[in-house]
């Protein structure tokens, strides 16, 4: 036997604390009725049946034990559930490297980027959505699920500052995406790695290869930035804008620019099976991507099975009005009882 809320259990004490109540009013009450020298005038009025007195307290405490069982909801014997579940899987591998604050793109890239995935998403629910955050390196912010709600919490609340290691590491972004879409059922699943496409070290091009040809997950690409490119600036927070009078410089004290890789990024949406896509100046056509997922055919789950335990509640909320019914129907009158 399984009990889902334990905590429950406490109420047990008020059965014992019940008795003691009643042990103690009857002792002084009889002592009281003593004391006036009438016990025997209430003794002959009030008739009462030991048997009858204690079927209605054992009732009554029955009844207590059983909706403290009841509210602590007993669980035993296993039940299935099959569970139908449609869609695609996506993963988002978007790149917060500090050369995504570079304003080539208003108000700066990592923030259009925000804006335009979250028109994106809109267009995608009944999917599962996972979120890959990287820089120098990759960590899996967002397992797959369908509350986009909750997905856009995470997106919004993403920054440069997340990972300490800096540089652009798009072979391991898709490492990690890979294994955010693991499953062992047959699914349709697809990579979106949103980035400027500057990699500072990995093959990218030759693990999206691999990953369509062994997974068969197709990797899209967006790119956010120009091929002109703009200055680095530091992450520095004033209120709830970005301060771009300081830009990053590098050992010979030049401006650090960053540029859109557009070659090596419709390289891996090549090699990957999918598409590239650019965000720059104009707006993101998101409809385009979204109506490429869309028209795959969408996976269908038939044989996940889950195991869950019955919940028994009901059989102790059931005996438990019986006995308390039996408590108020019955009576103590009957033989005398002192």
């Amino acid at each position: 036997m399984d009990f889902y809320d334990q905590s429950y259990g406490l109420l047990f004490l008020i059965v014992p604390l019940l008795i003691l109540g009643e042990l103690f009013l009857h002792y002084y009450w009889k002592r009281i009725i003593n004391g006036f020298g009438v016990y025997p005038f209430w003794s002959s009025l009030l008739r009462f049946s030991r048997a009858a007195f204690l079927l209605r307290r054992f009732a009554l405490y029955l009844s207590i034990i059983l909706i403290v069982f009841a509210l602590m909801r007993p669980r035993w014997g296993a039940r299935f559930s099959f569970e139908k579940e449609s869609g695609v899987d996506i993963a988002i591998a978007l790149d917060i490297s500090p050369s995504m604050n570079a304003e080539d793109i208003q108000p700066s890239r990592l923030k259009r980027v925000k804006d335009e995935l979250g028109s994106l998403l809109s267009q995608l629910d009944g999917n599962r959505i996972g979120l890959v955050l990287f820089s120098g390196a990759a960590f899996i912010q967002c397992p797959l699920t369908g509350d986009l709600s909750a997905l856009n919490l995470f997106l919004d609340k993403s920054h440069s500052d997340m990972i300490n290691r800096k540089g652009t590491d798009i072979e391991d972004a898709l490492r990690k995406s890979r294994q955010l879409l693991k499953t062992r059922f047959k699914r349709n699943r697809v990579i979106l790695l949103v980035t400027d496409g500057e990699a500072h070290e990995g093959n990218a091009p030759a693990q999206a290869a691999k990953i369509y040809k062994e997974d068969k997950i197709q990797v899209h690409t967006i790119g956010i930035g120009t091929e002109k490119g703009a200055r680095v600036p530091h992450q520095i927070e004033v209120g709830d804008t970005l301060d771009a009078s300081l830009y990053k410089k590098d050992k010979r004290g030049q401006y650090i620019r960053s540029s859109l890789n557009v070659a090596g990024l419709k390289r891996i949406a090549r090699v990957g099976g999918g598409s590239y896509q650019l965000l720059g100046g104009r707006a993101f056509d998101s409809a385009v991507l979204a109506g490429k997922i869309k028209n795959m055919e969408k996976s269908l789950i038939k044989d996940r099975r889950q195991m869950q335990l019955v919940e028994r509640y009901p059989l102790f909320l059931g005996a438990a009005l019986l006995f308390l019914l039996l408590f108020l129907l019955s009576s103590d009158r009957g033989r005398k009882y002192a």
